[in-house]
């Protein structure tokens, strides 16, 4: 499988946020701490859609400490007192809980001069699972065929530790591995970017608001509950308390 995946995902680039210093509390319960914040590279996506509140909530709760952003896949984490992560899925992290605090969907993209509009489930799974290779082959009306391309499908993925590639996984119930055709990119915008600029491109990235240059969705018809996804947050078993509290106004942020 073709890989454009930077090894940098994997074991994270810290971007150190140092926030203004309050005068807290003398208590050692209030002294200055590290707080880590680990983000898988699908909810990059969420995370820039929502900073501006996200930081706001930050600032409320735990401004003047030290902060820290990882942007990281990172199932066998071992978080501290004052981690979190935030990750589409439950990922399998020891002495840690979880909870749902919002949700998000999945979003098909193909290339603007792509006349395709929808996919079934079926055309889905045989286009992820490399059973169809051009957009021809497609379930579409045979009056209709000759406005499509009989180029091969470029698929565009984020890597197949990723939980939305495992998401798509699960819920088309496949049976064999995904095309070993399929470029994996490192995040959405690059995703978006490639599709764009690619007349054979399908992506598969996080619904955001606004509209994307360059790119059409693609409906697929049937189940779109498998589409929707769980925010889940993580934190250890021995959380901060101010996590708690900051928890609570992330899910204020993303369901209101």
């Amino acid at each position: 499988m073709r890989k454009k995946v930077f090894n940098f995902i994997r074991f994270g680039v810290v971007f150190t946020i140092l926030s203004s210093c309050m005068t807290l509390n003398n208590d050692d319960k209030y002294a200055e701490k590290t707080y880590r914040f680990f983000i898988t590279p699908a909810f990059t996506s969420v995370w820039e859609m929502h900073q501006e509140k996200f930081q706001e909530c930050i600032h409320e709760y735990i401004e003047g400490n030290r902060i820290t952003y990882q942007v990281a896949y990172a199932p066998h984490l071992k978080l501290t007192q004052e981690d979190i992560l935030l990750s589409f899925y439950k990922l399998p992290i020891n002495n840690a809980k979880s909870f749902q605090i919002g949700s998000g969907k999945i979003k098909f993209i193909a290339n603007a001069s792509n006349p395709q509009g929808f996919l079934t489930i079926e055309d889905l799974r045989d286009i992820l699972e490399g059973k169809k290779t051009n957009w021809q082959a497609l379930s579409i009306p045979i009056e209709q065929k000759q406005n499509y391309s009989a180029e091969e499908i470029q698929l565009y993925l984020y890597p197949s530790f990723d939980e939305i590639t495992m998401a798509l996984k699960d819920g088309l119930e496949m049976q064999y591995p995904i095309s070993g055709a399929s470029i994996l990119l490192t995040n959405q915008s690059e995703i978006i970017n490639a599709v764009s600029n690619d007349k054979r491109g399908l992506g598969v990235v996080i619904e955001t608001n606004g509209t994307q240059p360059g790119v059409n969705p693609i409906e697929i018809q049937g189940q779109a509950d498998k589409w929707t996804l769980p925010i889940i947050v993580h934190l250890p078993n021995n959380s901060d308390d101010r996590l708690i509290h900051l928890v609570g106004c992330f899910q204020k942020v993303l369901t209101t």
